[in-house]
């Protein structure tokens, strides 16, 4: 996987959460395009752009699997600087896949 793209009604506000993973975003716009948030590193490039008007989450989901030192650790300082984490933070066989 070479990149993925996440639509977000906040970009920046989505952004911030994911700096307490350790995922710092460049904000970027090309040209007369929308300003979005972007992630190069490990292989892989991450990009949040602003959702369009009207899209919603409901009945959509997205099971996002992160690398950390100390899961608890991470989830504590999502819920410090304000963010809501909706499943209970654990340890999984997926790591390194």
């Amino acid at each position: 996987m070479a990149f993925v793209t996440w639509f977000s009604a906040d970009p920046r506000s989505a952004a911030a959460f994911y700096a307490n993973f350790g995922i710092v975003f460049r904000q970027e716009q090309h040209g007369s395009g929308p300003i979005h948030f972007a992630f190069q590193g490990q292989g892989l490039a991450i990009e949040l752009y602003p959702a369009n008007e009207g899209t919603t989450a409901e009945g959509a989901g997205t099971m996002i699997g992160f690398e950390v030192t100390d899961a608890d650790e991470a989830a504590s300082a999502a819920k410090a600087n304000g963010f809501g984490i909706i499943a209970d933070v654990k340890a999984t066989a997926m790591a390194g896949v």
